[in-house]
């Protein structure tokens, strides 16, 4: 088990969220996050997975603040980059422009992730 493994009963809540997800319920998967403990909200399997609800729901402003929570709290994760730049591209905050700007930064940041060239492309 990893040192930095989600346990029981959070584990449980997350992926039952996630299931919830998959299902196309984010409603029921807000139930199962809020269940989660303190602790664990600031990780990074949480705040993806509360970014889901919110893009699922179509929250993008939400879904921005979250992402941009990510950037700050969470500087060497390249979730957060990634998800700030889907969130901007649909946000009221903000634009294609932005987006690209932002994955750009998160290319220089994250040479090896390759998700953020194929967003690029």
């Amino acid at each position: 088990m990893s040192v930095n493994a989600i346990l029981p009963p959070d584990s449980f809540c997350i992926s039952s969220a996630e299931g919830w997800i998959i299902l196309g319920n984010p409603i029921e998967a807000i139930g199962e996050l809020e269940q989660v403990s303190n602790p664990v909200k600031s990780r990074p399997e949480y705040l993806e997975l509360k970014w889901r609800v919110y893009a699922d729901t179509q929250a993008w402003d939400a879904a921005l603040e979250l992402s941009e929570g990510m950037v700050r709290d969470l500087p060497d994760h390249p979730g957060g980059f990634i998800l700030r730049s889907y969130a901007l591209r649909r946000s009221s905050k903000g634009s294609v422009e932005m987006a690209t700007t932002s994955l750009l930064e998160a290319a220089v940041k994250f040479p090896s992730e390759p998700i953020i060239p194929y967003n690029l492309a």
